[in-house]
């Protein structure tokens, strides 16, 4: 997972949920992230940090017009990362583009 620029708002919040003794618990995470800053989230919900590969993308949220709704239900962690990223590292023209782009289909 890469560094985090927090500069900007992460391009890319989800909410990460996992079952822990019978109750649905969820933890906020903004992309890109690092494992540790995952970790973290995880540990402040409840969540033990092993766990991490049961926990379920429940909901996104996404600064880029229509992504959220183009994006896979319960994505892999490390694409999703990797696609944040990217929209952090593109240009705000690029930016617009990008969602123009996801708006249009």
């Amino acid at each position: 997972m890469s560094e985090r620029n927090t500069e900007q708002q992460a391009p890319i919040r989800a909410w990460l949920s996992c079952r822990v003794d019978g109750e649905l618990v969820s933890a906020e995470q903004s992309f890109p992230t690092t494992r540790a800053e995952v970790e973290e989230s995880l540990s402040s919900a409840g969540i033990a940090p092993e766990r991490l590969l049961e926990a379920v993308v429940t909901i996104m949220d996404t600064d880029v017009p229509a992504l959220a709704g183009r994006l896979p239900r319960n994505p892999c962690l490390d694409e999703l990362n990797h696609l944040a990223a990217r929209i952090e590292a593109m240009p705000e023209i690029d930016r617009a583009t990008f969602g123009a782009v996801m708006q249009a289909g």
